[in-house]
């Protein structure tokens, strides 16, 4: 793989291998394919991960929360986004706008609420919540 990234517990690394992001883990090795993308980026509190992803020949940075997360595209601008990064207070992911060299810094602050979990839950306990 490429790309590692320590988890903030350091029980998780994430590392691009072809074109998707893996989870692995020191001890167990791969643990599980997280989502298409490279360069991947840990949120401080290792709920989500950030990183960039090509689509219908437009790369952008992406971000996926680790537990059951659905990908969620954070730029759209027709150039190239790539190396995302976390503030440490998880508010701000810098990354480079433009060609891979040279290009810019730009700062996102419209970032997913990643005080939050994804949970799989089945139908009946979900109904059973609504009740």
């Amino acid at each position: 793989g490429h790309a590692p990234a320590w988890s903030p517990l350091g029980d998780l690394i994430a590392y691009d291998l072809g074109s998707d992001i893996w989870l692995g883990s020191p001890t167990m090795g791969p643990v599980r394919r997280l989502t298409e993308g490279s360069q991947p980026s840990w949120s401080p509190n290792g709920r989500w991960i950030t990183y960039s992803r090509t689509m219908n020949g437009n790369t952008d940075i992406w971000a996926t929360a680790i537990i059951d997360g659905t990908p969620v595209r954070l730029t759209t601008d027709p150039r190239v986004d790539h190396d995302p990064s976390w503030s440490s207070d998880g508010r701000t992911i810098a990354y480079n706008h433009g060609p891979f060299a040279p290009g810019c810094i730009q700062f996102l602050t419209d970032v997913p609420d990643t005080t939050i979990d994804v949970e799989p839950m089945s139908w009946s306990a979900a109904k059973a919540l609504y009740r």
